[in-house]
């Protein structure tokens, strides 16, 4: 036969809410730095590599129609 008193109950609970929320919380500051990480390595990437679409041409503003 096993006595337990409810107060030991209340305690392991509150341990074991505990040790579930600090794994939530290392998951999830892992989940950030590899985040980081990985905005620091696109910025970091060549301009080669990088988008061109957004490059200009050199007649890019050179005729402009203007009426007086």
């Amino acid at each position: 036969m096993q006595i337990s008193s409810p107060v030991q109950n209340v305690t392991a609970n509150a341990d074991s809410s505990e040790v579930i929320s600090a794994k939530l919380v290392k998951n999830q500051v892992i989940a950030q730095g590899q985040q980081a990480l990985a905005l620091i390595d696109s910025a970091a990437m060549p301009a080669q590599t990088q988008n061109r679409a957004s490059s200009p041409t050199a007649t890019l503003g050179n005729n402009i129609d203007v009426y007086v």
